[in-house]
């Protein structure tokens, strides 16, 4: 009897915690929806390719070094990537008529503080760092960043700037 109940509590519980990933899953399948369409434009794939590969990361490595993974926090992470992207390409689609000097700056500018922020202790930088060595990628940033913490840097340096 005390098994099924304690059976029983993981299963119910397992459930609840799959349920409550409302933000992060919604976020991961409409990535996965834009990268696996084939209507979908070059930026829209590589964009979403990268928000996919982020989250698929973030929950392998949370689960991988640490006890107690709350959907909360995989939610918390999946809104501030997609706060982080909106912030960078407003960013840039502000500085159309910037030289190329600025856009650099600008663009390093995101680049250094997804670095600057990481969420795990990790060691392997080379996937971390995979699509900031990458060329030709729309999104240079670090698949190892703490997102909550990225937007906030960022939003202050935006301070400092404008």
């Amino acid at each position: 009897m005390k098994r099924l109940a304690i059976s029983l509590i993981l299963v119910l519980g397992s459930f609840i915690f799959a349920h409550s990933q409302e933000v992060f899953n919604e976020v991961l399948t409409k990535a996965e929806a834009v990268v696996n369409n084939p209507n979908a434009d070059e930026m829209s794939i590589k964009v979403n390719h990268f928000k996919s590969t982020a989250l698929r990361y973030l929950r392998t490595k949370a689960f991988e070094t640490q006890d107690n993974v709350t959907a909360a926090f995989l939610d918390i992470q999946a809104y501030y990537l997609s706060e982080f992207l909106s912030k960078y390409f407003k960013e840039l689609a502000a500085m159309q008529q910037a030289d190329e000097k600025a856009k650099k700056g600008c663009i390093m500018m995101f680049v250094n503080t997804s670095v600057s922020n990481p969420l795990f202790m990790n060691a392997d930088s080379e996937t971390a760092e995979s699509f900031i060595t990458a060329e030709g990628n729309l999104t240079p940033f670090s698949l190892n960043t703490n997102w909550e913490k990225a937007c906030a840097a960022i939003d202050e340096q935006m301070k400092k700037i404008k």
